[in-house]
């Protein structure tokens, strides 16, 4: 029997950056308080620093071209150039949260994780048992449209370095709060597109 699955909805595009540019992107990440981004943001935390977008683009530039690829392959059509018209690093420890937003004056949004506490993994675990929750600790969540039947709405991704995520600015995300020591660090940045 021949038979598809078809999917229709926002574009969301993962892919893995290589070590050599985590730590360059790493480099870039520059905790003074006089660089300080968290007034422009909606978290429930207040580590968040700004990162060169010049910088950042150079370093990300084959995902940012990926994406483009994958995205005409997606629609039938191509987009512009994409660049980096800001960009920001987030340090968030335990208790820490980031509401259900969106990004405003761009035309996407990507993050990518750079560092997560070493037993999220297993909180996550033992929450979705204990619970029967399906939106582990410390795990960025889409969503989009409606909650109805047979439609999945939203989707749910533990942090893992490496991983850059790339999606239209108005799509909702948001963190939850988790309970494990160290950090979960991610860069964050708003992308316009270049007209061609």
């Amino acid at each position: 029997m021949k038979a598809e699955y078809l999917v229709f909805g926002p574009i969301l595009f993962r892919c893995r950056v290589e070590q050599d540019s985590i730590n360059k992107i790493k480099s870039l990440c520059n905790r003074d308080e006089n660089n300080s981004f968290a007034e422009n943001l909606v978290g429930d935390f207040k580590s968040e620093y700004r990162v060169d977008p010049e910088k950042y683009q150079a370093i990300l530039e084959p995902q940012f071209n990926c994406f483009r690829k994958m995205y005409t392959g997606y629609f039938g059509f191509e987009i512009g150039n994409l660049k980096v018209a800001s960009s920001w690093v987030n340090y968030m420890k335990a208790g820490d949260f980031n509401p259900r937003h969106a990004h405003t004056h761009c035309d996407f949004s990507t993050v990518m994780f750079l560092d997560a506490p070493g037993d999220l993994v297993k909180e996550a675990n033992e929450d979705l048992k204990g619970t029967g929750s399906t939106t582990p600790p410390g795990s960025i969540n889409f969503f989009y449209g409606e909650k109805l039947p047979h439609c999945r709405n939203g989707r749910v991704f533990l942090p893992i370095v490496g991983d850059l995520f790339i999606f239209p600015s108005w799509l909702e995300h948001l963190v939850y709060p988790f309970k494990s020591s160290g950090n979960r660090v991610s860069v964050a940045s708003n992308l316009i597109i270049e007209k061609i």
